[in-house]
């Protein structure tokens, strides 16, 4: 079995071309304050090397993941498949992921409802942000 080499990173590039980091990133997004003479430099570095920009990366680096989360109590039930498959289409038209959670049981409600930001407990001094007359128990 050959050994896979590892992918080539946004730092590999920086060092073959001797630029930073950030200077790659702007020359990748085609962003301006990049010479004509440094872009090429990271172009012709990012080519030798076979760099492909990684969209997992560039979402994570940007703060904006590009999908939307949909949670359904039974995802196996024919209703909440056709709501999954529909969001899904329409998502996809517009470039978005769908992440599904998947929520069968009490235990894994109260684990995911639980983990949320909202889910500490208030006091009158200081109202949790989700507290309201008409939220619903998770359970």
């Amino acid at each position: 079995m050959a050994d896979v080499p590892p992918p080539v990173s946004m730092e590999d590039v920086a060092r073959l071309a001797g630029v930073s980091t950030a200077t790659v990133s702007r020359t990748l997004r085609g962003l301006p304050n990049v010479s004509d003479e440094t872009r090429d430099r990271v172009l012709q570095a990012a080519a030798s090397l076979s760099y492909v920009v990684s969209p997992i990366a560039s979402r994570l680096a940007s703060g904006r993941t590009h999908t939307v989360g949909v949670i359904v109590p039974y995802a196996s039930r024919w209703f909440f498949g056709q709501i999954v498959a529909g969001a899904e289409s329409v998502l996809r038209e517009h470039s978005l992921d769908l992440l599904l959670y998947n929520l069968a049981d009490i235990p894994a409600r109260q684990r995911f409802f639980g983990a949320l930001p909202c889910a500490g407990a208030s006091t009158p001094s200081s109202p949790s942000p989700c507290s309201s007359p008409t939220r619903r128990s998770p359970t």
